[in-house]
């Protein structure tokens, strides 16, 4: 990398007439990158069927955080920009991409997890093996805890380990009986409080409480502490001292956990207008927000009252994006003209709420192009894992201790447990109905075939409703049961549905009981129908990483071979040329696009206490129409068999597709292709740093994909984690830390590099990782905490060191501190997948991997901090 003094710009704008510095200005460029391979993720969903039409540039040139060129060398030099660049980044032959978008998430929970709960996963995620596991890790958090603090975890997972259930209210109980303790599941649809908990949200006495739907109860009618759903979850989770934590640390440390993985772009998959944009305003305000977000506000929130059932979110949403007041006469729903209001894909950073949450002024001293609105979210059926996805007949595959009495709707076969549904049918169609009527995109949690169906039915009977609108997008989030027909039916595609019927069951709206019915949905005809939903442009969101995590689980419990082959449909969307993305629903999975792209290439299963992994979660047929036959029912529960037809498709893609459902199309999903997602000019200077080319990788070693390590990651052109290729300094700027609860309020005020020649010289061996002289605010007491990233050294870690240095003449060194907490002139050391594991003096730093080095300046009683600090690697005799 090389880098050109701005001075003769200067020059040149005091030397030439206003218009001809205008010109030259206007015709600087600040970053070039060349010499590695740019894969722009510019090919349409046709054209990514053959990867060899992967479109590629040999240089790329950026201007106040926006690409101004894409092209060739020789191009780039005839219009004068390696002269003109300020920074030439030479890639070395690494690979340049769009930074990633995630197509949905929950972002920033993964960080409030991963500061203030314990992880309870298990592998390939944790190291979580059985109830006693969590008893253990419980028992250590809480004999540190003050009585009746709360302590929660996450991530538990009752098909993860050996016991193969849901732990109990009593199993917390005997190693937690003085603290009130959540236990949040891996998929986020369910939880499990302890006595403590129950008692304070009324579930020991309140008749009221206890009839919440999703309550499970033992046979004497007793709470056993699993909570399923939102409506019984929220028992717990919404009582007054359930604890808050500091979002501002939690969104500073889901920001590098995301940047750490190469995503540019986070998303926010269930918003409170009121809650979220402020969240997110104010992290740009103190520099925790270093990504851009797209808000999904949620369309409806139902609560249920004895007065009836109260909207508690929706309403607010409409109302703080300009939604005009007054009923629909379909529901009972309020802001319901949404004509005039913010449209999706707006850029609402600036956008201003006043007390009652309405609109009001823009908010000034924010940048532009940061948060945007994305499609209106509705949650509607629940999870495959935890038996609340709603299925079509015969039900789930291996019902457990369930029968077809438990099912939520009185099904004569269990399609779900109680709370499986967080709408009703009717409810959702009036939601899609509202949106659809005012333009506006939305976003559909439909795990089960059977909430698909009604989904499906919905936007039949809304695109109808409203012919004229049209590219609306809307979007089933998750999409794991999608059949090949809720697929055909979305591209318009319906003439590919005759003969198909025998394949499917509990068939609704214009394919209702196998026949094809347009009028049913209130069109005239076949060919009406089919042009208004191909005008959608209907997109599919793929939880793709559901088929690596707990794909077996999926063929040999929930649903079976059949199904389970053809989850995450993929190959059927690219069949069709349907749009489509990838999310790893963080926190449900950690953050981690190469690791969807692996697994949508090879659909391989992971390898878990129960099993060693390994299994292919595919058909492996090459005609749309093939079909396989396979028992619909566990013939080890049922004790016939039950046999059944199922499509045989090989959902297994190319790399092109699947790198383009992790940039271009989850962009396009919340029509912001315009703003970033590939590489063109006009759009952001959003991009990631790639080690090895992910399509040599795929080529040769597929199974490596997910493996490739992220070097950079830019956002507007600024680096936001990692280290440019070539770059000698391995140690990044410091940075107020996210860790530590207590501790004052840092602000950073300045940070420069320092180099080499003004620094004391370094000892025979040492080798200088990074220098920093940096000044920051401190307001409130105690220990400042600070922040630097560092890669791994291959050597241990007493061979680092740290130091404060006053020019070339003082070197004050800090010491290492193993655990507890940091005092003035200390440092310790961290790995950046858990920075609360704090290391050895003799623990390895991997190379290439990430750690945090944490440490507290030496003179940090001052409100203004002013500190320089080196931190170098000398090796040492073992």
């Amino acid at each position: 990398m090389t880098t050109r003094p701005l001075l003769p710009l200067l020059m040149l704008s005091l030397l030439c007439p206003e218009g001809q510095a205008a010109a030259s200005v206007q015709d600087t460029v600040d970053t070039l990158y060349h010499n590695g391979v740019i894969r722009t993720m510019t090919d349409t969903s046709a054209e990514a069927r053959n990867v060899k039409n992967a479109s590629t540039a040999e240089t790329l040139a950026t201007r106040d955080g926006v690409i101004i060129f894409t092209g060739t060398e020789k191009e780039a030099r005839a219009r004068g920009y390696f002269r003109k660049a300020l920074r030439v980044v030479d890639l070395r032959g690494k690979t340049l991409m769009p930074g990633f978008v995630d197509g949905h998430g929950h972002f920033p929970e993964q960080g409030q997890y991963d500061l203030y709960e314990i992880n309870l996963n298990s592998a390939p995620l944790g190291d979580m093996a059985s109830i006693a596991d969590y008893q253990k890790a419980l028992a250590a958090r809480c004999s540190a805890a003050e009585p009746n603090q709360w302590i929660l975890g996450w991530g538990y997972d009752d098909t993860s380990i050996t016991d193969m259930r849901h732990p109990t209210r009593e199993d917390i109980d005997t190693v937690c009986p003085g603290n009130p303790v959540y236990l949040r599941h891996i998929s986020g649809h369910m939880g499990v409080a302890n006595s403590l908990a129950l008692e304070k949200a009324g579930l020991d006495k309140n008749a009221e409480a206890l009839a919440t739907e999703g309550v499970v109860k033992d046979g004497a009618g007793r709470p056993t502490g699993l909570l399923m759903e939102t409506r019984a979850m929220g028992l717990v989770t919404s009582l007054p001292d359930f604890p808050k934590p500091d979002m501002q640390k939690s969104l500073a440390r889901a920001c590098h956990v995301y940047a750490s993985r190469g995503v540019t772009t986070a998303d926010q998959g269930a918003s409170l207008m009121t809650v979220h944009l402020p969240l997110f305003q104010e992290g740009l305000r103190q520099g925790t927000l270093s990504l851009r977000v797209v808000l999904h506000p949620l369309a409806v929130y139902d609560i249920v009252t004895p007065e009836g059932i109260f909207d508690a979110a929706g309403g607010q949403n409409r109302k703080a994006l300009g939604w005009k007041d007054g009923p629909d006469e379909r529901s009972s729903l309020r802001f319901c003209d949404g004509e005039k209001a913010v449209p999706t894909g707006s850029d609402i950073t600036r956008f201003g709420l006043g007390p009652d949450g309405s609109p009001t002024s823009p908010k000034q001293g924010l940048p532009e192009g940061r948060i945007f609105l994305g499609a209106w979210k509705i949650l509607f059926d629940g999870s495959p894992q935890g038996y609340t996805a709603w299925l079509k007949a015969p039900g789930y595959y291996n019902w457990g201790s369930y029968s077809a009495a438990d099912s939520f709707d009185g099904a004569p076969y269990f399609n779900g447990a109680r709370g499986t549904l967080n709408l009703s049918p009717r409810r959702m169609g009036e939601l899609i109905r509202l949106y659809h009527g005012a333009g506006q995109s939305t976003e559909t949690h439909t795990n089960g075939n059977a909430a698909a169906e009604a989904w499906v039915a919905a936007l039949e009977r809304a695109v109808c409703a409203f012919p004229q609108r049209e590219d609306t997008r809307h979007t089933s989030i998750h999409a794991q049961m999608l059949e090949l027909q809720h697929i055909q039916r979305m591209t318009g595609n319906y003439r590919d549905l005759e003969g198909s019927s025998a394949l499917y069951s509990g068939l609704k709206g214009a394919f209702e009981g196998g026949r094809l019915d347009p009028q049913a949905v209130g069109a005239p005809d076949m060919e009406t129908l089919s042009r208004l939903m191909a005008k959608q442009h209907l997109c599919s969101s793929y939880f793709i990483d559901h088929v690596y995590f707990w794909g077996e689980r999926h063929r040999n419990i929930f649903l079976g071979p059949g199904r389970a082959d053809n989850m995450s449909p993929a190959g059927w969307s690219a069949y069709y040329l349907q749009p489509f993305s990838f999310h790893s629903d963080t926190f449900v999975t950690p953050i981690h696009p190469l690791r969807s792209v692996q697994t949508s290439l090879m659909r391989m299963s992971a390898s878990t206490p129960l099993s060693p992994g390994g299994t292919l979660i595919s058909g492996t047929g090459k005609d749309i129409r093939a079909t396989v036959c396979l028992p619909a029912r566990d013939p080890a529960q049922t004790k016939t068999v039950m046999m059944g037809s199922f499509p045989n498709f090989d959902q297994r893609i190319n790399i092109l597709q699947a790198l383009l459902a992790v940039t271009r199309l989850p962009a396009w999903q919340n029509k912001l292709e315009g703003r970033f997602g590939s590489l063109q000019k006009g759009l952001a200077a959003d991009f990631v740093i790639l080690e090895q080319d992910p399509f040599i990788v795929a080529a040769e070693k597929p199974e490596k994909l997910s493996s490739i390590r992220v070097m950079a990651t830019l956002v507007g052109d600024r680096l936001v984690y990692g280290f440019l290729p070539g770059s000698a300094v391995t140690a990044s700027p410091p940075a107020p830390s996210y860790l530590g609860s207590r501790g004052p309020r840092l602000t950073m005020l300045s940070c420069q590099a320092v180099t080499q020649n003004s620094l004391p010289p370094l000892q025979k061996g040492e080798r200088l990782l990074g220098a920093y002289a940096f000044r920051a605010e401190a307001k409130g007491g105690g220990t400042p905490l600070f922040q630097m990233d560092m890669l791994g050294t291959g050597g241990k870690v007493k061979e680092v060191r740290m130091a404060a240095t006053a020019g070339r003449d003082e070197r004050r060194a800090f010491a290492f501190s193993g655990g507890g907490a940091l005092a003035p002139g200390e440092f310790h050391i961290a790995p950046l997948s858990d920075p609360t594991r704090l290391l050895g003096r003799d623990d390895p730093l991997q190379k290439g991997e990430t750690y945090l080095v944490l440490f507290s300046p030496p003179d940090a009683e001052h409100e203004i901090l002013t500190c320089s600090v080196m931190l170098t690697v000398k090796k040492t005799q073992s």
